[in-house]
């Protein structure tokens, strides 16, 4: 679905991204695999609002997840998805540029399924889930 946006669609969800989202990348516990990586690393970006329009024409247009919990209504979308959106919205985006270039360069480390994987691949990715987590402390410093 995402092939179908506009020019001035892009570069308004890219706007509206740079302002109210956020890119991560996530440490998430697993029960599967080699003991010394107790953990996998997924890419998920989202917002979150309590004015839900924006955020359901977002949906209504790209697709992705959208609830609400407590009056706060949150899109996300991980991995492969996520990875699109970034992608597509990477030339309009500005603050989170760098984050969008982290994300995408993460994904490359990623050859789909949850397998078992080296430990070069678990320490790459560790350290892309660093580099994230550096840009923001930058960006909120």
């Amino acid at each position: 679905m995402m092939n179908g946006l506009t020019e001035l669609e892009l570069a308004y969800f890219a706007g509206f991204f740079d302002g109210e989202g956020c890119v991560s990348i996530a440490r998430q516990k697993k029960s599967w695999g080699k003991k010394e990586q107790p953990y996998f690393h997924r890419l998920r970006i989202n917002i979150a609002q309590k004015d839900p329009a924006v955020l359901r024409q977002l949906h209504d247009t790209v697709g992705g997840t959208l609830h609400c919990n407590r009056g706060v209504w949150k899109w996300y979308a991980d991995d492969a998805f996520a990875v699109e959106f970034l992608t597509k919205l990477r030339p309009y985006l500005r603050v989170k540029a760098s984050q969008a270039d982290i994300a995408i360069e993460f994904t490359k480390t990623k050859k789909g399924g949850y397998g078992s994987i080296t430990a070069e691949v678990f320490n790459l990715r560790e350290n892309y889930c660093v580099a994230i987590k550096a840009e923001k402390d930058k960006q909120y410093a």
